[in-house]
């Protein structure tokens, strides 16, 4: 008969499902006369091996390492401590990952899930452990910025092989920068100079802006934020211009410096400067500003206006127009307001006219005119953006109520201007377990599973915008790290069942869990199909649970050979159990025929029979004589 399916056939190289070690072999002798003689032989055993990583605390927690040599020292080398559990040599190669979106399998990384493609890119120097040992990677043999998978692969003196992968983030560039406006070495009249560009990394990161006259000492800073953060190395020249900062001239000329400055969590660093030609006027304006660049109008009390201050050197009427961007009219804000020598401030409440406008981004078009010599006019562009909604949480898990030890709880805040969030994972005593807190759209793992008690815990997240924009987002779940108890009673292990006739299979066993979601029986043939949930076919599901009972009474037809039944329960947190059962199938009725005697014939006293009585599984036959 076929070997049972057990938990060792699906995993034989976990620990616990082969003996290693020293034992005491018996020999005995047996003798036709005499006493049976024996002797005990020290004897070492070795029927496998097995592969496990001891925790190191890694940079990122979880099973994927950050790596780059550009950057911080901390993520120069990967480690891991590998535990052999017996002298052995292991033997490390680096792959390709690929990238799906599929609901299961592979090492998840973000919205993604990562397996190992192809041929190994590199092979790493072989070392040997009697237990322990430590594995490390630098990045060589890498060939850009990605996900690579380490295969470590131990193997013992006696041929014996385990693996295990771990998934490694390669990241070896500063974030990409890109200026929109100005374009280096342009020029410009105008008093006002907005600045446009964008600030894109695969890991996120803070970006600062700054302007110098020299372009090598003095350095002023505009503005700084958080860099956009994209979903792979190569999406971040996809990243989208914005507006940062504008800065007033104030009546300077000749050549000044815009630099932008971006640094990623890794430490990798990059900059960009562009020099604009100032060029000189006779100007009324000296300088503008707008505070806040970013504001909502819309009544609570925080950042719901903002405030236009313009520095003249003569007393001019001004015009302000309000514009979509793109030089887009909407509406005139000021017509024909006097304005002294020296400083104005005006005050904008979102409206043309009594129209409250939406979030977006506009322009103010003030166009200013000499009270005295009206010939003498000018014209000038500001930008700000009107902003009414918090920032809103875009990912957050675990999203169902129930979780397991093999996720993570993760989430990102998106906004499109500049944000603060504080997120505070507790436990149902009301505990803090962690608290982070940070800026920008960026997907942040706030705590892995893996190192929770089971238990009820509550995610909150307190966000605010650049525009004081406030919001509160909530999450629980129960943390479930046990999977469903599952066994078998009936059939027996490679029990023979008859299929040719339509006789039920009655199936028993106990499937139960303090969340049990469903189970499922299934079908797998013997020895092609190894006993996975998912293989074979599906013969029934229930979402009842069921203890030392009936699991399912079924018909099997027209099925032959050794298979084996298995019980799958999966409970609502997302672990799975499952039990096998091997099983023989016999789906032909024997062949039985009589050849002689023909029918109608005499038969003598001495009758001899002639005829077949055969089956690939044959037990015995009977002859029955009756009475016509």
């Amino acid at each position: 008969p076929p070997p049972g399916p057990t938990k060792c056939l699906i995993n034989p190289n976990a620990r616990g499902c082969y003996f290693d070690g020293r034992a005491q072999a018996v020999i005995g002798a047996f003798y036709e006369a005499g006493p049976l003689s024996c002797a005990n032989v020290p004897v070492e055993i070795d029927t496998g091996t097995s592969l496990a990583e001891l925790t190191t605390n890694p940079p990122v927690a979880g099973q994927v390492r950050w790596l780059t040599s550009q950057g911080k020292p901390s993520y120069h080398e990967s480690h891991w401590r590998l535990r052999a559990y017996e002298p052995a040599t292991i033997q490390s190669r680096v792959f390709a990952a690929e990238r799906s979106r599929v609901a299961n399998g592979g090492e998840l990384i973000g919205a993604f899930r990562y397996r190992a493609t192809g041929p190994a890119l590199l092979t790493l120097p072989e070392f040997s452990v009697d237990s322990d040992g430590d594995a490390r990677w630098d990045g060589t043999g890498a060939v850009s910025d990605g996900v690579y998978a380490l295969r470590f692969e131990s193997r013992d003196r006696c041929d014996h092989a385990a693996a295990l992968e771990r998934f490694v983030e390669l990241d070896q560039t500063g974030p990409w920068i890109n200026f929109e406006t100005p374009l280096h070495n342009s020029e410009t009249d105008s008093a006002i100079v907005p600045v446009r560009a964008a600030v894109a990394d695969w890991h996120g990161g803070t970006w600062s802006l700054s302007v110098s006259t020299d372009g090598q000492s003095t350095w002023s800073e505009l503005a700084r934020g958080s860099v956009e953060e994209v979903e792979d190395p190569l999406g971040s020249q996809t990243g989208t211009p914005k507006f940062l900062a504008q800065w007033s001239t104030r009546g300077r000329t000749g050549t000044v410096y815009f630099r932008m400055q971006a640094t990623d969590p890794l430490g990798n660093g990059s900059h960009q400067t562009v020099a604009l030609q100032l060029q000189p006027r006779e100007a009324l304006l000296t300088s503008a500003d707008i505070n806040p660049t970013v504001f909502s109008p819309n009544g609570d009390g925080s950042f719901d206006h903002a405030r236009l201050t313009l520095e003249l050197r003569r007393p001019v009427y001004a015009d302000i127009f309000i514009e979509q961007r793109g030089d887009i009219p909407l509406g005139s804000w000021i017509a024909q307001r006097a304005l002294p020598v020296g400083r104005s401030e005006l005050t904008w409440d979102g409206r043309v006219g009594s129209n409250a406008l939406i979030d977006g981004e506009y322009q103010m078009r003030v166009r200013l005119r000499d009270a005295e010599f009206p010939e003498q006019a000018e014209e000038h562009l500001l930008t700000l953006a009107i902003d009414t909604h918090p920032p809103v949480v875009s990912e957050f898990s675990p999203e169902a109520p129930f979780a397991n030890c093999g996720e993570q709880v993760r989430f990102r805040v998106s906004d499109e201007h500049e944000h603060q969030w504080t997120a505070t994972l507790s436990s149902a005593s009301g505990a803090t377990v962690t608290e982070l807190q940070g800026s920008g759209n960026q997907n942040v793992q706030l705590a892995s599973l893996s190192a929770l008690e089971e238990g009820d815990y509550a995610a909150e997240l307190v966000m605010v915008d650049q525009a004081g924009n406030e919001a509160r987002f909530d999450w629980t779940f129960t943390l479930d790290c046990n999977a469903p108890t599952v066994a078998i009673s009936s059939p027996e292990d490679n029990a023979w069942v008859p299929a040719a006739d339509g006789r039920a299979l009655t199936v028993t066993g106990s499937v139960t869990d303090a969340n049990f979601d469903r189970y499922e029986l299934r079908l797998a043939e013997l020895p092609d199909e190894s006993p996975l949930p998912g293989s074979g076919d599906l013969i029934m599901t229930a979402n009842a649970e069921v203890t030392d009972g009936t699991l399912a009474s079924w018909v099997a037809r027209q099925i032959d050979g050794p298979h084996a039944i298995g019980l799958i329960a999966y409970d609502r947190a997302g672990n799975v159990s499952q039990a096998w059962r091997p099983l023989r199938f016999d789906g032909q009725p024997p062949i039985a025929r009589i050849t002689w005697p023909a029918s109608g014939d005499t038969a003598s006293p001495h009758l001899e029979m002639e005829g077949t009585a055969s089956d690939e599984n044959f037990d015995h036959y009977e002859l029955q004589l009756s009475p016509p």
